[in-house]
């Protein structure tokens, strides 16, 4: 991946839906061009879905990241028995038994259960790290101006759709939910008014045992905003900053840094770097890997509005076309 294609990625979790034309606009590209390299990270796995969910503000949800080192290999049963609970939303997993999980909870016991959750479906962790973050950098989702009473039954139709196939084309939606293409428009127009949605994708970078996500996780001796931005300004020449999986301690001056490297030659020279970052106390290095994702709370909340009779149980095509 070169430049354009981080561009790219990191302006489609903020508007999955958006057209080839005005993305190219937006990076002084060909539409042509935009599109062949969505279609190529789409055929490659990078990008795993385009997908339209609720704003995580609208059900007061927090964000959390959890590093693990294991005394034995997370075979994938185990990783999926890991992501049934429902705050967890994704998990990377590297080739040295270690990794780190993100995880969306609600109050202090969801984010207590969580440390219990892992050691109860894994006995073999060595380390198990839960920190409440926030964002590093700005990911486009703003508070709700609407609370979500305010969603009508068309919204969650929508959404039931768009979760699994956020470029859905409006006319394949009309045909699937039964709504005139005019009415989807507008209620689209009203999710989005009032933030009420996140048009994103699911990335996974990692696509070979030779290459890697990791997470530095940098303690400072103070982070203010000032040295932050100092910080940020130095972080963001190394080109392989990866700046959707990067976040801010909640309660403490620390950094978790992620990065993607093709060899462990180029995780040990972010290191080097990022040692000399001003007032850096200490650096650890969780290697990560292939990511894979889980149904979180706002997919059972859907789900929960289908049970209860909103709309059909038909069969939803899983493969997102490229407008």
């Amino acid at each position: 991946m070169d430049v354009f294609d981080k561009s790219i990625l990191f302006s489609l979790t903020k508007s999955c839906r958006i057209s080839f034309s005005q993305l190219a606009s937006e990076l002084n590209l060909p539409a042509v061009e935009v599109g062949t390299r969505i279609q190529r990270l789409v055929n490659n796995h990078t990008i795993l879905k385009f997908t339209v969910v609720l704003n995580p503000y609208l059900l007061n949800l927090h964000n959390a990241i959890i590093i693990f080192r294991s005394l034995t290999p997370l075979e994938l049963n185990r990783l999926t028995l890991l992501g049934v609970h429902s705050t967890i939303e994704s998990i990377s997993i590297g080739t040295a038994h270690e990794g780190f999980a993100y995880a969306r909870y609600s109050n202090k016991k969801d984010f207590a259960e969580l440390a219990e959750h892992f050691q109860q479906f894994h006995k073999a962790f060595e380390e198990l790290h839960l920190y409440p973050v926030i964002p590093l950098v700005n990911t486009g989702i703003l508070a709700p101006t609407q609370d979500i009473v305010s969603l009508e039954k068309e919204d969650w139709l929508i959404l039931a759709h768009l979760r699994e196939q956020g470029r859905l084309s409006l006319q394949e939606l009309s045909k699937r939910i039964e709504i005139e293409v005019e009415v989807i428009n507008e209620r689209l127009d009203y999710l989005r008014h009032h933030n009420l949605i996140q048009e994103t994708i699911q990335i996974n970078p990692v696509r070979s045992p030779k290459e890697t996500l990791t997470m530095f996780q940098c303690e400072f001796t103070i982070l203010n905003h000032l040295i932050q931005q100092e910080i940020m300004q130095e972080i963001n020449t190394i080109p392989n900053f990866w700046p959707t999986s990067s976040w801010k301690s909640a309660n403490r001056p620390v950094l978790f840094l992620s990065f993607y490297c093709s060899s462990y030659t180029e995780v040990e020279k972010i290191q080097a770097q990022l040692t000399e970052l001003p007032g850096v106390k200490s650096i650890i290095k969780v290697m990560g890997g292939t990511t894979y994702y889980f149904t979180d709370i706002r997919d059972e909340l859907i789900e929960e509005k289908r049970s209860h009779g909103w709309f059909s149980p038909e069969k939803w095509v899983t493969d997102a076309p490229i407008d």
